[in-house]
């Protein structure tokens, strides 16, 4: 983690650095941790401080998600609840809406951060956060996430899949 962001450093210390712009898009998908699996929305504001060329940037941003779980005890009770995941991400973006300005058919982006989540009223999950997604024309892509667990007693994070939609 020290060493991706020594490397973001250095990055944003050249003098590669255009106007700074923001990118966001919105999405729907699935969040699973250990205390089960919620459905919800996602909205991902970035940053995008480097820019590294015509088709790539590098930025800082998050993916906020709120989920609804559902859970039933296998009895008549069925209990539901509001979840959440808040990951801070650094990211490397090229291609397709790399910047607001890129046309370009096909991209992508992944990134590395720190993460909380929590998809039923007793877990919170906190760790490291892996992503990666794709970009397609019509501003279109899909990501996926994993969160490490910081809690020795659980071997499982979170994990996510969203469906996005690039609005800038």
């Amino acid at each position: 983690m020290k060493l991706i962001f020594v490397i973001f450093c250095v990055l944003v210390g050249f003098n590669t650095i255009s106007a700074q712009s923001f990118s966001h898009s919105i999405g729907v998908g699935a969040l699973a941790g250990n205390e089960g699996l919620g459905l919800g929305s996602v909205y991902s504001p970035r940053l995008n401080v480097v820019k590294m060329g015509e088709g790539a940037t590098a930025s800082v941003g998050t993916h906020f998600a709120l989920a609804l779980n559902t859970s039933s005890d296998g009895a008549s009770t069925t209990q539901s609840f509001i979840g959440i995941e808040i990951p801070l991400m650094l990211e490397l973006n090229f291609g397709a809406k790399s910047h607001p300005d890129n046309q370009q058919k096909f991209g992508g982006f992944f990134g590395i951060g720190y993460g909380f989540s929590s998809i039923s009223s007793d877990e919170f999950t906190k760790g490291i956060v892996y992503n990666a997604g794709l970009r397609f024309s019509y501003d279109w892509g899909i990501r996926f996430a994993y969160m490490t667990n910081f809690d020795p007693h659980k071997k499982f994070g979170a994990a996510s899949i969203t469906l996005q939609f690039n609005m800038r």
